[in-house]
């Protein structure tokens, strides 16, 4: 562990070696500086610095400004400053604290004083940095996380046998979502895909996120494929069997039949079910249904609907329709329904153009959730 660095800015000679005299018991390593103009060269040069003693009566630079300017560099602005004066009127010394001074002492100066307050402030100096690094190391694993996440997204723009085209729009409100979605070939006849919301954000949601992906992956090739119903089941009992913090997950799962173009679905708890966008009208199919995790021996009902040529099914988050515009007032899903009819989504399935429609008509440009976008289109 390396001496704590100390540098003493006066254009005093005896000043500075009563000073350093006081740390004369202490590890630390004293630098000095016989004014601003080479204080700041010297910190320019080597900003290790852990702690700086500046006087205030110095000619050519006063300590005010030295430490306005030590202030205004990113690089040095977070070193503590002490600044000495013979000063004792009030005004002075409130002026060396808006310059960015964290404390002073007044001469004629105590030995025992200035280590006492020099001792202090280094120790929290130390607690600061660790506190900066725990930040940093936190930050880094964080974005490690959503690489991760981000990389266990399906392939987007995928084509299935020349007759459906599937898309979707990822956007995270925070590092780490609480949203995901996945699209998985359970045989050559059958696509499998669902679009979950677990509730809360940051890490444990993301985390859980990636137990559901992995629990469908291996659970829903082994099931009925027209019985996304059944998976909801299991997936619940197997949830509620696990100490999850008592979070909960909303879930809609499509199961689309390649050579019968029969799409049946199951939702769990969602909010915003599935709307089809045909070229003459726009269906919402609603259900009412409890999230997973709330209930045990709770089932789920499966659904149905034929995909005509040119159909585009749309699978959306809370965020969609929970979005406020200026007024306060959420989109709600009679009005998101409108948006996607007007701007002619079904014809081109451009959901990054339907999140910038979102994020336009958002008060300050931003989601307060996760954002998931899904469309599903028969091309033939």
């Amino acid at each position: 562990m390396r001496k704590p660095r100390i540098l003493i800015v006066d254009d005093e000679l005896i000043n500075r070696k009563l000073l350093h005299g006081a740390f004369r018991n202490r590890d630390y390593q004293i630098l000095e500086a016989t004014g601003g103009t080479e204080a700041l060269e010297l910190l320019s040069e080597d900003s290790s610095i852990d702690l700086i003693l500046l006087d205030i009566m110095m000619p050519e630079m006063d300590g005010f400004e030295v430490c306005a300017r030590i202030k205004n560099q990113p690089a040095l602005r977070e070193i503590p400053i002490i600044i000495i004066t013979s000063l004792t009127d009030r005004d002075s010394k409130l002026r060396g604290l808006e310059t960015g001074a964290i404390d002073f002492l007044t001469k004629p100066l105590d030995s025992v004083e200035v280590r006492l307050r020099v001792d202090q402030q280094l120790q929290l100096r130390q607690l600061y940095m660790e506190l900066k690094q725990s930040q940093t190391r936190m930050r880094n694993e964080i974005l490690a996380a959503k690489t991760i996440q981000m990389n266990l997204l399906p392939e987007n723009d995928q084509n299935f046998s020349d007759s459906y085209s599937f898309k979707f729009d990822y956007y995270p409100c925070e590092e780490l979502a609480g949203d995901f979605l996945d699209c998985i070939a359970l045989n050559n006849q059958h696509i499998m895909f669902y679009i979950t919301d677990v509730s809360g954000h940051g890490a444990a949601s993301s985390l859980i996120t990636i137990f559901v992906k992995e629990f469908i992956r291996s659970y829903a090739p082994k099931m009925e494929p027209d019985n996304p119903a059944g998976l909801i089941k299991l997936l619940n009992d197997t949830f509620l069997s696990m100490d999850f913090s008592q979070r909960f997950l909303t879930l809609l799962v499509c199961v689309l039949d390649l050579e019968n173009n029969i799409c049946t679905w199951s939702i769990a708890g969602a909010n915003n079910p599935p709307m089809v966008l045909r070229e003459n009208m726009s269906e919402t199919l609603t259900e009412q249904s409890l999230p997973v995790g709330w209930f045990p021996d709770k089932k789920w009902a499966n659904h149905s609907f034929r995909m005509e040529k040119n159909d585009l099914l749309l699978l959306y988050s809370d965020a969609a329709t929970e979005v406020s515009g200026n007024s306060g007032v959420e989109l709600g899903r009679e009005n998101f329904k409108k948006m996607v009819e007007q701007n002619q989504v079904r014809e081109n399935c451009d959901l990054q153009h339907l999140r910038k429609l979102l994020l336009d008509y958002s008060s300050n440009r931003k989601l307060r959730d996760d954002l998931t976008l899904i469309g599903l289109k028969r091309l033939i």
